[in-house]
């Protein structure tokens, strides 16, 4: 009985050991792993006690790394890591035995100029040459009067007076020198548009929400004028502008476009086209065409002298808000809720460049400082200058939203209409 006893004891303690060992008791699983690093190709076996790779005709191959282990990477030019805002990023090893794509990672990209920072990570930031014809100091002053959104902004010609249009119900005329209101003009509805006539500097057209109404404004004698009822659009008045040579139009979410005759107040014609609400319109600089922009996600060219719809760019994924000629180029920017800003080419209706950005709600081009800007939902204002490969400028709003961006005429000042209610002036400090 002892002896049976003894025997068995024996059996269990080789039995435990034995398991200890099948368990990874004395390593020999790891220290095997660490001998096999991953090689380029293999399948993954589990052979029980260890991890092996093997090629196709069943021959062990070596691995590139273990299963799950963590490095760092780089793709960029190695004179750029950690130059600027340029950072490693990381790799995981696969269960195959393979390095992933490298995550996290920042290598250059464009230089964004006048945001202080080194995007393509040379070691200098905002570069002069990144941002000639752009403004390397801006001066921001902040406007308060309006007490809910300011939809739209316009200058007088000779910049010495801005407008602004307010979903309060309101139109103020600003004194740039001074800073203050000179005038307020109340509405029956919320202001949705102001254009102030090219011709002169006494008139402005202005667009009300509901009860829908285009007025015409004259400064000195504060009084307004209504155009004909019974021929006006259905639906709000979304934008009215002026032509060059005072012709106006406006744009409705009822999908229509009108021009009017301004000195007598009456239609000269409607152009239907868009299947849903437009948005924005404007003149070329000969007045000869018109380009618009439309809920239905389309941008549209029209012939103002017989009406006729002469082009259509669609491309957009979603409604497009915003739309600029671009003169001398043979191009047009539209922006769309589709994140997108698009530059197309008039003459084939061809897309050449498309920008990713936040939903940019309007665009104005300067001809003085050849740059187009763009205000945008979150708060962020876009510069592209054209005479420098469309480099990519960046102002911020702080994170309140844009409704109308329009540089001055003589390019010194940019103003933006935003939701809180301000207007706010980025002016540029730099000489000349």
């Amino acid at each position: 009985m002892k002896h049976y006893l003894l025997a068995s004891l024996v059996e269990a303690v080789f039995l435990l050991s034995w398991g200890f060992l099948l368990l990874g008791g004395d390593s020999f699983l790891v220290t095997q792993q660490e001998k096999y690093p991953y090689g380029e190709h293999g399948v993954y076996r589990d052979g029980g006690f260890r991890k092996e790779f093997f090629d196709d005709l069943g021959k062990e191959i070596k691995p590139q790394c273990l299963p799950n282990t963590k490095r760092s990477c780089y793709s960029g030019s190695t004179s750029t890591k950690h130059v600027g805002i340029c950072r490693s990023g990381w790799q995981i090893c696969n269960g195959e035995g393979e390095w992933g794509g490298c995550q996290d990672e920042i290598i250059p990209g464009q230089e964004v100029c006048v945001d202080k920072l080194d995007n393509d990570c040379d070691g200098k930031v905002d570069e002069k040459e990144c941002c000639r014809s752009c403004c390397s100091q801006w001066r921001r002053t902040v406007l308060k009067g309006h007490k809910r959104e300011v939809n739209s902004l316009s200058w007088r010609k000779d910049d010495k007076f801005l407008a602004s249009a307010s979903r309060d119900k309101t139109l103020r005329i600003w004194d740039i020198q001074s800073r203050k209101t000179v005038n307020t003009f109340s509405h029956s509805s919320g202001v949705m548009s102001v254009s102030w006539n090219p011709l002169g500097i006494d008139m402005l057209a202005v667009s009300t929400w509901y009860p829908s109404e285009l007025l015409l404004w004259r400064v000195s004698l504060q009084t307004s004028q209504k155009f004909a009822n019974p021929n006006n659009h259905v639906r709000p008045i979304f934008h009215v502008t002026f032509s060059k040579d005072g012709h106006l139009v406006s744009s409705s979410l009822d999908g229509t476009i009108k021009l009017w005759n301004v000195e007598k107040r009456f239609l000269i014609r409607t152009l239907p086209g868009h299947k849903q609400g437009v948005f924005h319109t404007f003149f070329s600089l000969d007045g000869t065409k018109l380009l618009s922009s439309g809920f239905d996600g389309t941008v549209k060219i029209w012939d103002t002298a017989t009406g006729s719809l002469t082009k259509t760019f669609s491309g957009h994924q979603s409604a497009v808000y915003g739309v600029q000629w671009i003169p001398g180029t043979g191009l047009i920017a539209s922006s769309s809720t589709d994140h997108t800003v698009k530059i197309w080419e008039e003459s084939s209706g061809k897309v050449i460049k498309t920008f990713s950005v936040d939903w940019v709600t309007d665009m104005f081009f300067s001809q003085k400082k050849s740059i187009l800007v763009g205000g945008s939902h979150n708060g962020n204002i876009y510069l592209w200058n054209i005479n420098n490969g469309w480099s990519l400028h960046h102002l911020s709003n702080y994170g309140v939203g844009v409704n109308s961006a329009v540089f001055s005429n003589n390019g010194k000042s940019l103003a933006v209409g935003s939701y809180d209610g301000t207007v706010v002036l980025f002016e540029c400090l730099d000489p000349g």
